[in-house]
């Protein structure tokens, strides 16, 4: 006969104290289970093992080695004891973990040391979850959490929902690109309305299913597939969906403003205005500019710096190609100094070269552009033919220099 959940955990707990290879004592604080997004579940039970999420409250600030062992005979069952990283739970300031954590991807199975933990005989697995900041597991807060886990049903479809981060922009899952675990998907479709995170494996009746990935609050992030997938699943079919995703931020550019601080001009050498010669540069009025000096150069920047605004860019006396020159120029020595990458990937969207719809390119092709364009036209006022195009250079230009623009290498934060 199957003792009750609550009678089976006091058994457990008294033989816990008094079974384990050390004795354990409890510490102050509180350990749960729940789904990612923190709704717990009554009697704690999960219908699959990737599903738990651990949080805690109450703890004392700090890293936490963690590990899972079952009720049944108290046997290890996944640990984070020899992982990469062994201490993977961190206990802030106000004693909270600082995130939800997926229990199974902080712990190696104890059968293989692969990720996860192993799962006991039967469909009703009654676990431990505990950390402690010793190895040993000396000291320790934990709960008891329940997976019930079914076979799937014979000619039922699998679809596994899947997300990585597109560092290259092509819009393709390459070679090393990095899974993004955790972010929100909405599911629907014959009768069903669910919100899963990634990565996730469901089975589905046979019928048609719509995948739809959410925007974050942070609108740094862009969606290089379709943000939306629709799916007919016939009995037996393995479909896997699949969405890409990255952010976009700083590359170590420095505008013209910045430019004129003591440090950057300090900076600048006489190789840097021998390679801004080189360049087909412009003043306000469509003269060609040649900084001879350091002193030159300032005034150039200054120029740019109080003229860069909607005032002066509406005016019928504006000139694009000194706006898209000053930011050439700026850009320019933050690759020559080493601030920028000149194959660093920036968004461009209207004159990129490169990735989902062309809208992406790098330093060194977009100052190319920016070179060809000033070469063809050096005086671009409004209604100009060429105006439209240097705008658009001049705006990823802008967007690089100001560090808003460039393809991060990993993934930012995310929250909805």
């Amino acid at each position: 006969m199957r003792l009750p959940l609550h009678r089976t955990l006091a058994v457990a707990a008294i033989a816990f104290a008094a079974a384990g290879s050390v004795s354990a004592a409890d510490i102050p604080g509180h350990v749960y289970t729940a789904y990612s997004d923190g709704v717990e579940l009554n009697g704690n039970i999960f219908a699959d093992r990737e599903d738990v999420y651990v949080y805690g409250t109450g703890l004392s600030p700090g890293e936490y080695y963690i590990h899972v062992r079952s009720t049944e005979d108290l046997s290890y069952l996944g640990t984070s004891v020899g992982a990469s990283d062994e201490t993977p739970v961190v206990v802030g300031s106000d004693g909270k973990f600082a995130q939800a954590y997926q229990l199974w991807s902080l712990v190696l199975k104890s059968s293989d040391g692969t990720q996860g933990y192993d799962k006991p005989e039967g469909d009703w697995c009654e676990y431990w979850v505990c950390i402690s900041k010793f190895s040993d597991f000396r000291d320790t807060a934990y709960d008891s959490f329940v997976v019930k886990e079914t076979e799937d049903e014979p000619g039922a479809a699998t679809v596994k929902v899947t997300k990585f981060y597109d560092a290259n922009a092509n819009g393709t899952r390459d070679s090393g690109e990095a899974s993004i675990e955790g972010w929100k998907v909405e599911v629907s479709g014959e009768g069903v309305s669910d919100v899963v995170f990634t990565s996730w494996t469901a089975t589905f009746e046979a019928g048609t299913y719509t995948f739809t990935e959410a925007t974050p609050v942070q609108d740094n992030w862009l969606h290089t597939t379709d943000d939306e997938v629709s799916v007919t699943l016939e009995d037996g079919d393995e479909v896997a969906v699949e969405f890409g995703n990255l952010c976009l931020g700083d590359g170590g550019g420095r505008n013209p403003c910045e430019w004129l601080a003591k440090s950057c001009q300090d900076s600048i050498t006489s190789g840097d205005l021998t390679a801004l010669c080189s360049l087909p540069l412009v003043d306000p009025w469509g003269c060609s500019f040649n900084p001879y000096s350091k002193t030159h150069l300032k005034l150039y920047l200054l120029v740019a710096c109080l003229l860069d605004n909607e005032c002066y860019t509406d005016s019928k006396y504006s000139n694009m190609a000194f706006l898209l020159s000053a930011h050439l120029a700026a850009m320019k020595l933050s690759v020559r100094r080493g601030l920028v990458d000149g194959d660093a990937l920036v968004y461009a969207p209207g004159c990129g070269n490169t990735g989902v719809g062309n809208d992406f390119i790098t330093v060194d092709d977009l100052m190319d552009a920016a070179i060809a364009a000033l070469k063809d036209d050096g005086y671009t006022p409004p209604n100009d033919d060429d105006r439209a195009w240097q705008e658009c250079l001049k705006d990823a230009l802008d967007g690089a220099n100001n560090d808003l623009n460039f393809v991060c290498a990993t993934p930012g934060k995310f929250s909805f």
